[in-house]
């Protein structure tokens, strides 16, 4: 039942939602409404919130601890020493403690770690929400792409039919061979399973698009999307300055900054684990026994502790954490150079996509040409059926391939700005200075110098 009552009530919320494909969307609105609507994101901002609260869980170890106590003690038999009371039959007590933390460094440094660990959920939700342009801008072009083959199918299986009934009328006037009547008919059939498998692809493109944005993949149905106006050019940088920007702007290094810092400060507080902790305390006490001399009275006063010996746990602890530190070092190192492996690799795939878009295009062309001069050649009879027909299937798949490499270099482009950490999907939670520096802080004041 109560899989059912959800099935019902998010089916409406779905159905709600659905309304926003009544009309065609461009890859700018599908942009901006799976900002709102992913549930990816959605997490990452709630991951990010209990980070938030975690800070202010911490800052309260700066805070004293107040305490209130009040007690009733009734006696059956009134009690006395002696023959002489020492408290009345019934009575009242109140305390009101306060206690305060002096000496305390590892609260410090606790604190700091989830001020650090506060601005890596920042940064997590940013990288999250380039995840998000980049899959929703490469699931849109995939979708395009399909629109696209559809298009061109549906024109090749019109061709091809007209083909195979044209060289049907041939054979049955004895100028063509069975064969060759088997041949333009398998390529008429073969044109038409690759059109059922594109309208395939194309609902399963969309479906995986509207599950990103957070609509139900049912209504890919429903779903149109709009051709851009114009490819996208790439740009005129050189590979060194792509490789410095996403040295200062990917938020992944900026992430493993602040946790080389949080494991510095892990080393720390295992060293002031040795110390002392100081507190101080004062407490107000009132009663209502009249035996009591004072029935008011205040006091407070210094505590320490500290443990003299436990077991080598605390030095074990220390160890621990060094290795740890130096391990934060190794894995920042090992990010920058797989950060430059990225740009390079993504630098790599958008000359690699302009240079497979010119060559698809020659090699259309050419197997057009050729297709067209072995078709005029057949119908003057030079050139045999089976010629022609398999010109004809080599101009088809060439104008395919010239279709798929036509937003290839879009995606491409699409992920080099996410290697280069230069994607920025909303300027409204990301600024130009976070651009610059990401969340930036000045982790040297963090970051103390060891002696």
């Amino acid at each position: 039942m109560a899989r059912s009552g959800h099935i019902s009530s998010y089916g409406e919320e779905l159905q709600r939602r659905s309304a926003w494909l009544a009309s065609p969307r461009t890859l700018e609105e599908c942009l901006g409404f799976a900002l709102e609507n992913s549930y990816a994101l959605r997490l990452s901002a709630l991951q990010r919130r209990l980070s938030e609260l975690d800070v202010d869980a911490s800052l309260s170890s700066f805070l004293p601890v107040v305490s209130l106590e009040g007690s009733w003690t009734g006696w059956r038999h009134q009690q006395t020493m002696k023959g002489s009371p020492t408290s009345d039959r019934d009575y009242f007590k109140g305390a009101l403690g306060v206690q305060m933390p002096l000496v305390a460094p590892s609260t410090w440094l606790l604190y700091a770690n989830r001020r650090l660990s506060r601005q890596a959920g920042a940064l997590t939700e940013h990288l999250a929400r380039q995840g998000i342009v980049s899959q929703v801008t490469t699931l849109y072009y995939q979708a395009l792409l399909c629109q696209v083959r559809i298009a061109a199918l549906e024109s090749q299986v019109a061709a091809t039919r007209s083909q195979y009934e044209r060289i049907s009328g041939m054979y049955a006037e004895g100028q063509v061979l069975g064969w060759e009547r088997t041949d333009a008919e398998t390529q008429w059939r073969s044109r038409e399973i690759s059109l059922e498998q594109a309208h395939r692809d194309l609902s399963l493109a969309k479906g995986q698009l509207l599950q990103v944005m957070g609509l139900s993949p049912a209504d890919e149905g429903k779903f149109q999307l709009v051709y851009p106006e114009a490819p996208r050019e790439e740009g005129t940088e050189s590979l060194e300055s792509l490789v410095l920007s996403a040295l200062t702007r990917r938020p992944e290094l900026s992430q493993m900054d602040r946790q080389t810092v949080e494991a510095e400060n892990q080393v720390r507080m295992a060293l002031v684990d040795f110390l002392p902790t100081v507190g101080g305390f004062l407490n107000g006490t009132w009663t209502s026994d009249d035996i009591a001399d004072r029935a008011t009275n205040l006091y407070g006063g210094l505590s320490a502790a500290m443990d003299l010996f436990s077991g080598f746990s605390k030095v074990t602890g220390y160890r621990s954490a060094k290795v740890a530190r130096q391990a934060a070092r190794l894995q920042r190192e090992e990010k920058f150079l797989t950060v430059i492996l990225e740009v390079m690799s993504a630098h790599r795939d958008v000359k690699d996509a302009a240079s497979q878009r010119r060559l698809a295009e020659l090699a259309y062309q050419a197997k057009q040409a050729r297709y067209e001069e072995y078709r005029q050649r057949c119908e003057e009879g030079v050139e045999p059926v089976y010629r022609m027909l398999d010109a004809r299937a080599e101009m088809d798949d060439a104008y395919l391939v010239f279709l798929q490499t036509a937003f290839v270099k879009d995606i491409a482009l699409t992920n080099l700005e996410m290697a280069t950490g230069t994607l920025a999907p909303d300027a409204a939670r990301w600024t130009l200075e976070d651009q610059e520096s990401p969340m930036k802080e000045n982790l040297n004041e963090l970051l103390l110098k060891e002696e």
